[in-house]
């Protein structure tokens, strides 16, 4: 075998196993996506019930228009109490449903 034989072989067998490496890593990247996306599906499902769960109980939630929750209302107030002296007092107070 001369030089260049050897070379080419060389050459021919790194293209061809980092082709088959490319093959079975997509394979399997599209195998895991996939099964991410169920996953993903079913744990939005489980979430959405929850939250349902606690609206039924009272909670008020921010919703989209599609009605996806996207957040939960705080109710509560922060009054504040200012002087002629530019000083402020402030105080927070929560009500008592949140």
């Amino acid at each position: 075998m001369t030089n260049l034989e050897g070379w080419l072989i060389t050459i021919s067998s790194v293209v061809l196993g980092g082709l088959i490496t490319w093959q079975v890593a997509r394979s399997y990247y599209v195998r895991a996506s996939r099964e991410l996306v169920h996953e993903s599906e079913s744990l939005r499902k489980m979430a959405s019930l929850v939250l349902k769960a606690f609206e039924e109980e009272g909670k008020e939630f921010n919703k989209n228009e599609r009605g996806e929750f996207l957040g939960i209302v705080r109710n509560g107030s922060c009054p504040i109490d200012v002087t002629p002296g530019l000083k402020a007092n402030s105080k927070s107070s929560r009500t008592p449903d949140s």
